[in-house]
């Protein structure tokens, strides 16, 4: 299963077990902002390690740019 399947097979997790969208409790234990899930599906994907900060849309970017090869390119995060 590729990284990117793995991403979607944890937004799906958080979905089947209730988890709903606010931005101002994404950190409580049934709530996620898009960032939060994304971080989590990295996570849960091997993308990131386990205990990696949880930031926000800023911060994926940057990420982003780390695990290209030349950030003026159209190749894919994950």
């Amino acid at each position: 299963m590729s990284k990117a399947e793995l991403i979607i097979k944890h937004m799906l997790y958080l979905r089947s077990i209730g988890v709903m969208y606010s931005m101002h409790k994404r950190m409580e234990p049934k709530y996620r902002d898009c960032s939060s899930a994304v971080f989590e599906g990295l996570i849960a994907a091997g993308v990131l390690t386990k205990g990696s900060f949880i930031g926000i849309t800023d911060t994926l970017i940057s990420i982003c740019l780390l695990y290209t090869s030349d950030a003026a390119d159209d190749t894919p995060c994950v």
